[in-house]
């Protein structure tokens, strides 16, 4: 149980978020922790969305294995 005067993990997270873009504004290039850098968004997000996975089932053109299957070898 927290007392009052207690930060919570949520508290703490967001002090150091601050403290680092305070940092950052004065041009300073601080080292971050890679969970208070995700906090802050540092981390660019590269996955598919729904749509282009679903385009991205289908090759254009067939693979080695099936040409090969086609050709009876």
């Amino acid at each position: 149980m927290l007392n009052d005067d207690e930060m919570t993990e949520a508290e703490i997270r967001q002090a150091e978020a601050e403290t680092v873009a305070r940092a950052a504004a004065r041009g300073n290039a601080p080292s971050v922790d890679p969970d208070v850098a995700d906090d802050m968004g540092a981390f660019q997000e590269n996955a598919l969305d729904a749509e282009a996975a679903e385009e991205s089932r289908f090759d254009d053109e067939p693979d080695a294995m099936t040409v090969i299957l086609e050709d009876g070898q």
